[in-house]
C-alpha cells in the first residue's frame, strides 16, 4: 500500500477515505483510482451498489411445545 494512493469517490464525489478498501454504506456507484506513486501509472475500476430491504418472514410453529406463549 505504500507504494500507491487510493482515491474513492461515490457518485463522482470524493469520499475522506484513502486506503485499499471501503466499507459499503450508502446506494451508489462507488470508484477507486489507483496510482502507483512511483511511475504515476494509474487504474481505476467501479461498482454500483443498491439499497435493499432486510427479508421479511413468518414464523409457523411445527409443534404445540412452541406454540403460545411459556414461563420458566
Amino acid at each position: 500500500e505504500i507504494n500507491y494512493s487510493f482515491v474513492w469517490t461515490l457518485d463522482g464525489g470524493v469520499l475522506p477515505e484513502t486506503g485499499s478498501s471501503i466499507e459499503v454504506t450508502s446506494a451508489g456507484t462507488y470508484t477507486v483510482t489507483v496510482t502507483d506513486v512511483f511511475s504515476n501509472c494509474e487504474s481505476s475500476s467501479s461498482a454500483s451498489f443498491t439499497a435493499g430491504n432486510p427479508p421479511e418472514f413468518d414464523v409457523i410453529p411445527l409443534t404445540l411445545a412452541f406454540d403460545e406463549q411459556h414461563s420458566a
